[in-house]
């Protein structure tokens, strides 16, 4: 992951208001075959006869509720704001630099990055959309990723030390005050957080997969797994992750409590994946191993420690055995996008041409990616499938952050961030049109096909839940 410094010392161009105007509706290709998975049933049973039940309008108001948008603008200041660019409410101040705004899951709170100007100290910011409960963690290095888990309680978050890179643990409710620990290191560095809050999957340096109880001991999953980045863990306690078995690399799941082993792909090089909210989509590209050693950590060599605090390693368990009653399972093409069921099933390719990063959206219906576009040398598209039916965006160029930043770590970030709304109806992006100046957030209506430029800003991620639809929301 890089180091979002430089960036950040960017003199940012003065925010001026932005209009909602929507550009020509989206070019939409017919429709085609979609993936032989299951499509999730309506949420009203009465809807399967056509006929209006007495959940509609209900499904239709909580779908209306798309949350806010925390947005960082090209100064570094965050914002937040409704889909449609109304009720802003600034939320940093000038001579901070502000990065990395991360939505609670429960959407009450946004944390983020912040250094001082004048003094370099740096922080763990947290506060409410409105500005009304500020508190702040003091850290040494600065961070350059923020992870919420699942409780709202603590925060983990990755920064560079001589050693590689460091994985802490933040908690600003802390009964005792706000504080803040490390406990683990390595390089690369992926994690997911268990559904409690209190465990994290770690995927360090590329040959550890372990399950760091924040309590007590760290129980090794996997000694040398699959290359892929990072793994996910699933509300049912089952793990995705990727593994080896007679010298070929799968993308597996697990039982719940992480038992058995059952292949859905095989894949060449590394692979990146992400699953939907609903835990039955998962997105996946193989791309090209890195060549570059990995950085031995500190958690595989006690003599390198230092001043960390570590926990202590138990011995791996016996590895699973495979489900091998499968039938043989083709390998996944490098670069090309792929979709499939978590419960099996043939992956089916988004498209031909290689993606830059993945999303499906929560109920994992859709999918959006991003791709070159052809013929405009350093432009982007976004493509979003729905059902078979591919709408494709006008050519733009990304932001910096997003290209920098986000997009060739979408599968953590997936974990973290929603730019997908809560409802599943809208996605956020940014960058600029071709022959404009200035990176805006962009808009994308899966109903519709429209694509809307609602603010100036670098990059934009939506509250994880429903509950802070409004400015009048009490958070």
């Amino acid at each position: 992951m890089r180091r979002f410094l430089t960036l950040l010392l960017i003199v940012g161009l003065v925010a001026s208001a932005c209009s909602g105007s929507t550009t020509e509706i989206l070019e939409a290709t017919p429709e085609r075959d979609a993936p032989d998975i299951s499509i999730l049933p309506p949420a009203d049973p009465d809807a399967l006869d056509g006929e209006p039940g007495q959940g509609d309008e209900l499904e239709q108001q909580e779908n209306n509720d798309d949350g806010r948008l925390v947005v960082q603008d090209a100064a570094s200041q965050l914002s937040t704001m409704l889909p449609d660019g109304t009720e802003v409410e600034p939320l940093t101040d000038p001579g901070t630099i502000n990065s990395q705004a991360s939505w609670a899951p429960d959407g009450s709170r946004i944390a983020w990055v912040a250094v001082d100007e004048a003094t370099g100290e740096t922080t763990i910011s947290l506060d409410r959309f409105d500005r009304s409960d500020f508190s702040s963690v003091p850290v040494d290095d600065a961070p350059y990723y923020l992870y919420w888990d699942p409780s709202a309680a603590r925060i983990a978050h990755l920064s560079n030390s001589p050693g590689g890179i460091d994985l802490s643990i933040a908690e600003p409710f802390a009964e005792d005050g706000p504080t803040n620990r490390r406990i683990d290191r390595g390089q690369p560095f992926f994690m997911a957080w268990g559904p409690n809050g209190d465990e994290l999957l770690v995927h360090a340096s590329g040959f550890r997969l372990d399950q760091i109880d924040l309590g007590s001991a760290t129980i090794i999953i996997d000694e040398f797994p699959a290359a892929f980045g990072a793994p996910a863990w699933l509300p049912d306690d089952s793990l995705v992750f990727a593994d080896v078995q007679d010298e070929q690399q799968f993308l597996i799941t697990t039982g719940s409590s992480g038992e058995g082993r059952r292949p859905l792909v095989t894949f060449p090089g590394q692979l990146r994946f992400s699953v939907s909210n609903e835990g039955n989509r998962v997105v996946m590209q193989a791309t090209l191993a890195p060549d570059d050693d990995p950085v031995v950590t500190a958690s595989a060599d006690p003599t390198e420690r230092g001043e960390v605090e570590f926990a202590m390693q138990t011995d791996p368990e016996p590895t699973p055995e495979f489900d091998d009653s499968l039938d043989a399972i083709d390998p996944i093409q490098l670069g090309i996008p792929y979709v499939m069921g978590t419960f099996g099933g043939e992956p089916f390719a988004l498209s031909s041409l290689p993606a830059k990063a993945l999303f499906p959206s929560p109920d994992g219906q859709s999918v959006a990616w991003f791709e070159t576009a052809p013929g405009d040398r350093g432009a982007t598209v976004l493509r979003v499938d729905t059902g078979g039916q591919v709408f494709t965006t006008p050519a733009f160029v990304p932001s910096e952050e997003s290209v920098n930043a986000y997009w060739p770590f979408f599968d953590q970030y997936e974990q973290s961030h929603d730019f997908w709304s809560p409802s599943s109806r809208l996605f956020v992006f940014s960058g600029r049109q071709l022959g404009d100046a200035t990176d805006g957030i962009w808009i994308f209506d899966r109903d519709t096909g429209d694509m809307t430029r609602i603010a100036e800003g670098v990059i934009a991620s939506f509250t994880r839940t429903p509950q802070a639809g409004g400015a009048a929301s009490a958070l």
